[in-house]
């Protein structure tokens, strides 16, 4: 006995196009045959979305509060060239962030060493702006706090925190301090002492020269302090040879420090011989 087999035929598949001509069609007749007995076809139609209410705008931050006559001074412009190594290697457009302001001198001196750079140093309240959660965003933080009263602590707390590469001038006794954390930064020592532009001086002068001493304070010795994750640039290739040529001692660590640069108040500084302090003594003279 035989027995036909008839193959089993399966449906084409529909294209996504296909299936929604398909319910498109399908649609249209529907509402044809509402139509045709007379009903109403309801429509669905999309309500206007509600406009989101504006944000309030937020009042201006306070100025920043009048400093003592010695904090009210500015960082010369050589000082910074210290920082070249790391400066010369940021792209364009990077924002440097100073939230000290003083007389305006910082956008001057950082825009002679790239014109390419967004300085952010505006008369506002940097504490103020702290509390708010208004500090602006910024690439690098470059600093020179006033030394009086707690605003050394308060800067290195807001650098540390940041998470971002930042630079403070700072004079040399910071690094003894109880607030210094050694195991997040490095030193930048000059041989020579940074002599700060009073600013008075900065305002009345364009150019400052620096050849009346009037003008200028150096009251102790300053490092840069400066976040490790910049240190390779001043330890190796071209940046080690750079501090060479420009008498810069870099400090990883307090033990780092060399004597001559250790602050009077560090127990593990050696004091001279009485024939060397002599000969000093008549070398000053």
């Amino acid at each position: 006995m035989v027995t036909n087999q008839s193959a089993t035929t399966s449906k084409p598949k529909l294209s996504q196009k296909q299936k929604k001509l398909a319910k498109r069609r399908l649609a249209k007749e529907r509402e044809r045959q509402i139509i045709a007995e007379g009903r109403t076809v309801e429509r669905k139609t999309k309500l206007p979305q509600p406009t989101p209410p504006l944000a309030p705008s937020l009042p201006p931050l306070p100025p920043a509060p009048p400093s003592s006559t010695l904090d009210s001074c500015e960082t010369p412009l050589y000082a910074y060239t210290y920082l070249s190594p790391y400066l010369n290697s940021l792209p364009a457009n990077t924002t440097i962030y100073d939230p000290y302001y003083c007389a305006g001198l910082v956008s001057q001196n950082l825009k002679k060493l790239r014109s390419d750079f967004k300085i952010l140093n505006s008369n506002v309240d940097f504490y103020a702006s702290i509390a708010q959660k208004r500090t602006p965003s910024f690439d690098l933080l470059i600093t020179n706090p006033p030394y009086s009263g707690d605003h050394i602590e308060k800067c290195l707390s807001f650098c540390t925190s940041s998470k971002k590469p930042f630079a403070c001038l700072l004079p040399s006794y910071v690094y003894n301090k109880g607030y210094y954390a050694d195991d997040k930064m490095f030193m930048i020592i000059p041989k020579r002492r940074v002599r700060y532009v009073k600013s008075h001086v900065a305002v009345a002068k364009a150019d400052v020269t620096g050849r009346d001493d009037r003008d200028w304070t150096a009251p102790f010795h300053s490092f840069w302090f400066c976040s490790n994750d910049v240190l390779p640039l001043f330890t190796t290739g071209e940046g080690m040879k750079f501090c060479e040529d420009q008498d810069l001692k870099v400090a990883r660590n307090i033990e780092e420090i060399p004597n001559d640069f250790r602050d009077i108040t560090d127990v593990k500084k050696k004091r001279k011989n009485p024939k060397q302090r002599k000969r000093d003594k008549l070398k000053k003279k």
